[in-house]
């Protein structure tokens, strides 16, 4: 219940940020703005890959189509998508930060990227077979819409897998991280796994499995019965 009251008026200040024009004034406030992840990506463009290699055989290993449309949002310089590109995967990223964005295309060949919100998908209803998010839902200001993005675009037969390394037991919100990125804290939510269970079933998606190899990766189709 006090997560919901406390979400609710997030969003709420949010929405009325934007009506009044000022919600890059709130953004800043907020220490999230793509201008923010276009200084670290700048100077540090896989500040964000860590043990990469040990992450992303773990995704690979998760997949179970021969080839398809894979998206992944959230992209950042590209680190992932290398690999599954270097398969026979259809691949896409997105990434609203046009520096991480530019790294990415010096690393990958056949990729198609695009500079936008993945609170807002550039894309059709249920046109891909695989989406991926890799730690980048918890810093969505409204993390709901961000888990419907991935609910209309997946097919429904499709596959998603959401890592999320910010799950919480106790007390749950929308605050800075406890250590700083050259400088500064990014924002994210701090939510309990069962309230992340809970945004994707509204989103439309069935949960299949919840695996803690690497953090909390929710995994399932893109259709929930």
């Amino acid at each position: 219940m006090a997560f919901r009251l406390y979400y609710r008026l997030s969003i709420l200040v949010s929405n009325l940020a934007a009506h009044l024009g000022l919600l890059g004034m709130f953004q800043r406030l907020q220490r999230m703005p793509a201008q923010w992840y276009d200084r670290v990506f700048a100077g540090h463009p896989d500040q964000w890959s860590q043990a990469a290699p040990e992450r992303d055989r773990l995704f690979m290993g998760l997949f179970h189509r021969p080839d398809g449309r894979l998206l992944e949002i959230g992209c950042g310089a590209g680190r992932f998508l290398a690999q599954a590109e270097a398969g026979r995967w259809d691949t896409f990223g997105c990434d609203f930060s046009g520096e991480a964005l530019q790294f990415a295309r010096r690393r990958l060949t056949k990729a198609r990227l695009v500079l936008c919100d993945g609170q807002a998908l550039p894309f059709a209803d249920g046109c891909f077979d695989i989406v991926m998010s890799i730690g980048s839902h918890e810093h969505f200001t409204d993390p709901r819409q961000g888990c419907r993005e991935v609910g209309r675009t997946v097919r429904p037969d499709g596959k998603f897998y959401i890592l999320v390394p910010t799950i919480r037991s106790h007390w749950e919100g929308w605050g800075p991280e406890a250590t700083r990125t050259h400088g500064s804290r990014q924002w994210q939510w701090n939510l309990r796994e069962s309230t992340w269970l809970r945004l994707l079933a509204e989103s439309g998606l069935r949960v299949e499995q919840v695996s803690h190899d690497w953090k909390a990766i929710f995994i399932g189709t893109g259709q929930a019965s």
